[in-house]
């Protein structure tokens, strides 16, 4: 816990950073029970205090979002549609707009709480170390 809160702390340290991810994600089908997996890549672009540009890939799903301080904008390459909603404010409020009145839920969103009041790590109840693992080169 404390070395996320040190990440977090230096994160909010940057104007801008960004994160590349590879993602593997179990999904329990509804009518069978089957668990299915599904890669895909993550790409963040931030500016702060108010500027994003986050991409994921899946093997199902394209999704761009972009906000860049007074819009906020879900775009899909594939199907060519867009939405935008005035979201004014910091990349936290937007994420949070985003949330709770159109139930869009950006990935890895964890980035920008980690170590705020609001990383909800008091919820965290067990954890527990792997062991190392080698994460491409």
């Amino acid at each position: 816990m404390a070395g996320l809160r040190r990440m977090g702390a230096y994160l909010r340290t940057l104007q801008s950073f960004e994160v590349q991810t590879n993602t593997t994600i179990d999904v329990v089908m509804e009518d069978d029970g089957q668990k299915v997996q599904f890669d895909g890549t993550g790409l963040y672009r931030v500016r702060r205090p108010n500027a994003f540009f986050i991409e994921q890939r899946t093997d199902r799903r394209h999704r761009q979002y972009i906000y860049d301080g007074t819009t906020f904008t879900v775009y899909s390459p594939r199907m060519h549609y867009y939405a935008q909603e005035a979201a004014a404010g910091t990349i936290i409020q937007t994420i949070n707009l985003a949330e709770e009145r159109y139930k869009v839920f950006l990935p890895l969103t964890d980035l920008f709480y980690w170590g705020t009041p609001e990383d909800e790590s008091e919820s965290i109840t067990s954890a527990q170390r792997i062991g190392f693992a080698r994460i491409g080169d």
